[in-house]
């Protein structure tokens, strides 16, 4: 298996200047392309990746935000020849499928697909040996995580959400883990009063994840391998390396942590141990 890292940006300005791109993860094990969260220029850094947009058969979208969505409908067209070779499937939440005020699949993009799949909470789809385990994460919207496994490897993608015990039971002990590494250390709308957090109707608080977030993650998933990614403006200006090293400072678990860069491929060597190579 390996795991293409085509964007970073978890971050409107980061996209919109063309500092980090958003056009999500590519996941290849030879039969299957698996595309996650495709965002803006998704065609573009495919073909800068070395991929054949053409490949892909799976397209897993985690909600409909524009650096997870904006780019789905140029997947699809570029992946069934605007339509003519119906193939693949589109997995997501039912709004991706549905209008909304944010990013949707229009209905006759959607009929280019071999099958359109709507994935609540601890479901299931399995295509050529590959396993999709989807689980609802605890966003602003409608959202999904999901655990990506195939007859070698286990992958998590927790994806925008907050710390929440119960939700991250379901990423325990996998080979890597991706984590939506929003903010720093620094992140003026920390609360400790979880509940506070993850109340959807105060403005005040971002539901995605800080680095104490992602040092309890850690500790509490034990995880192989861990890749950061989905970095916020402010903390790409503060300083990436700083971040990773206080990360590795706080954590217990010791374990393989990596910053993810754009345009990188994330290859297992024997022991399952992932080394990231600039593309």
């Amino acid at each position: 298996m390996k795991v293409f890292i085509l964007g970073t940006s978890g971050d409107s300005i980061l996209t919109s200047k063309n500092i980090l791109f958003s056009s999500g993860i590519v996941f290849y094990d030879g039969f299957n392309q698996i595309h996650y969260d495709p965002g803006s220029n998704v065609l573009y850094s495919l073909k800068r990746a070395g991929l054949n947009v053409r490949n892909t058969n799976i397209i897993l979208n985690s909600h409909v935000h524009f650096n997870h969505a904006s780019g789905i409908v140029d997947l699809i067209v570029g992946m069934t020849y605007n339509g003519l070779d119906n193939k693949g499937l589109i997995i997501g939440t039912e709004l991706l499928f549905k209008n909304n005020n944010l990013i949707n699949i229009p209905f006759r993009f959607q009929s280019f697909s071999e099958k359109n799949i709507v994935m609540k909470d601890k479901e299931k789809v399995e295509v050529n040996n590959v396993l999709i385990e989807s689980f609802s994460s605890k966003h602003s919207i409608e959202s999904l995580g999901f655990v990506i496994k195939d007859n070698f490897f286990s992958i998590g993608l927790p994806g925008d959400t907050v710390f929440d015990e119960n939700y991250f039971e379901n990423f325990k002990n996998l080979d890597l883990l991706i984590l939506n590494s929003k903010y720093g250390f620094d992140y003026k709308n920390r609360s400790n009063n979880s509940s506070t957090k993850n109340n959807n109707k105060n403005k005040n608080f971002d539901l995605n994840l800080d680095g104490f977030d992602i040092v309890k993650i850690i500790d509490f998933c034990k995880p192989k391998n861990v890749v950061l990614t989905h970095f916020s403006y402010k903390l790409f200006n503060s300083g990436l390396l700083y971040f990773l090293r206080e990360v590795k400072k706080n954590i217990t678990h010791k374990c393989n942590v990596i910053l993810a860069r754009d345009f990188s491929v994330l290859e297992f060597d024997n022991n399952k141990n992932v080394n990231l190579k600039l593309i």
